[in-house]
């Protein structure tokens, strides 16, 4: 019987796709489906990458393979589990650690990468696993990234009660619609930002170094997605205690940090 820990493969990704790639620079493409990403658009995303080259055509072809790679060796992966009939013991998960860039349209959410609004926290999780899981279903409910720690280790069969995960088994959650609380927090120089989700309200605390007070925001996701409607003043005491459930959380991730971190 197969081991499926030694079959078990991973995937974070932006993308499952099938990359294709020429000399000839009109040859160069990313298929993703029935999508089509042409040379120029490849160009445009190499400009960022090298920013000091003048002329983009000369980029050559290992260049373009360098910056496609990842997409490259993880269609490889999929492709190779299931060419040797691994199909039923290779989940699949797909999303990514934040939602757009500033070319991207996070509509009808707020903010974006690098930031602690819904345009920047919520992301789409897939997941594929032929034979364990129904195909076309979906779930509204909420999880995080450390979910998938914990659903990854049993899903291999690894024993992860004695670990204490902050994350909980997506595939065997006896209580996918009990309500959860997640905190986050990012600092990026001068500024920070700290937030608390718990149902459909959402703390969202931002701080800055010149200022000895945070400025402290409360939203109802469910009517307000956009975080477009300060809640706080009309909400003061439910404000007030996700704050403290912030506070608590962040001195209890101060303790647990190993030494130098």
């Amino acid at each position: 019987m197969r081991q499926i820990l030694s079959s078990l493969i991973i995937l974070l990704l932006m993308g499952l796709a099938l990359i294709q790639c020429s000399k000839s620079d009109e040859n160069v493409v990313v298929t993703v489906g029935d999508l089509t990403i042409t040379d120029s658009q490849i160009r445009d995303v190499l400009k960022k990458k090298y920013p000091k080259q003048d002329n983009y055509k000369d980029i050559d072809l290992e260049q373009k393979k360098e910056l496609l790679e990842p997409l490259i060796n993880n269609k490889l992966r999929v492709n190779a589990a299931y060419d040797l009939g691994l199909e039923e013991d290779t989940l699949v998960l797909f999303t990514y650690d934040h939602n757009g860039r500033h070319l991207a349209r996070n509509a009808p959410f707020s903010g974006g990468f690098a930031t602690l609004n819904e345009g920047g926290v919520r992301v789409p999780l897939i997941i594929r696993w032929p034979g364990k899981l129904s195909a076309g279903k979906t779930q509204l409910r909420s999880a995080i990234g450390m979910d998938i720690t914990a659903t990854v280790l049993n899903a291999a069969g690894v024993e992860s009660e004695s670990l204490n995960l902050d994350g909980r088994d997506l595939l065997q959650d006896q209580k996918p619609n009990e309500q959860r609380a997640f905190f986050w927090r990012i600092k990026l120089g001068d500024f920070g930002q700290a937030a608390v989700r718990r149902d459909n309200w959402k703390l969202l605390v931002h701080r800055f170094v010149t200022f000895s007070r945070p400025t402290v925001y409360l939203y109802d996701l469910d009517s307000d997605p956009g975080e477009s409607i300060d809640l706080y003043h009309q909400h003061q005491g439910l404000a007030d205690q996700m704050y403290r459930e912030l506070i608590e959380w962040e001195a209890s991730v101060a303790q647990s940090d190993p030494p130098g971190s």
